[in-house]
């Protein structure tokens, strides 16, 4: 059921280190009162917030290859923004697909999906036909929501280390979403201030990987 073409199309649709810091009891008053002079209030770092992890800002661009299935290979553009909504337009050897985005409060949202949109049509104020979440927070692992299409996803990894045609990525946000009643797993991995670097979607012995090759995106400096 997860192999034919809009599958693939579809399926071609951040990061916190948690510091615990734990202040071990002398065996005294004296030396516990000591170092609680010298011990200074330690501030827990901001967690990422959605758009820091995956900024879609107008003319952001990426380029994935892709191996396991002949439309694996994509490529990406945002191409409007206004407010809350953003429109993508992505590109793989079957079709050109135009899609909306919407950051709602913690979450992104696809909101629209419309194939065979070669131009480069401003849709973004399309009326909403799906509600697919992509990303939600807390970004932190063992955050999880289910979607509509009976999918559920989690981060398993805030941490992870990705390697890509585009270079090594580290610090990655790792996300699982399987598919109730089906052996399908998709694995994404997103690079904080860049977006989707990698993911895998397996389902029995069919595999197909798409990694980032090049990329445009204002927001990375590194």
């Amino acid at each position: 059921m997860f192999k034919n073409k809009k599958t693939v199309i579809f399926f071609t649709l951040i990061v916190v280190l948690s510091l615990v810091l734990t202040l071990g009891c002398s065996r005294n008053n004296s030396e516990s009162q000591g170092n609680d002079q010298n011990n200074e209030p330690v501030e827990e770092p901001q967690k990422l917030t959605i758009e820091e992890l995956y900024p879609l800002n107008v003319g952001d661009y990426w380029k994935y290859a892709g191996t396991g299935n002949e439309f694996a290979p994509f490529e990406q553009k945002v191409l409007y923004r206004e407010d809350n909504r953003v429109q993508l337009q992505m590109v793989n050897p079957g079709t050109t697909l135009g899609m909306v985005y919407e950051f709602q409060e913690g979450q992104l949202v696809v909101v629209y999906s419309q194939e065979e949109l070669y131009d480069e049509e401003n849709i973004l104020m399309r009326e909403n036909t799906m509600e697919s979440v992509i990303l939600q927070e807390p970004i932190e692992v063992g955050t999880t929501w289910k979607t509509a299409d009976n999918r559920t996803f989690e981060i398993t990894d805030i941490s992870a280390t990705v390697e890509t045609p585009a270079g090594k990525f580290t610090d990655c946000v790792e996300v699982v979403s399987t598919f109730e009643g089906y052996e399908a797993v998709n694995t994404m991995y997103y690079k904080p201030s860049l977006g989707l670097v990698k993911q895998v979607y397996e389902e029995g012995e069919f595999k197909v990987t798409q990694e980032l090759e090049e990329f445009k995106v204002a927001t990375y400096n590194e």
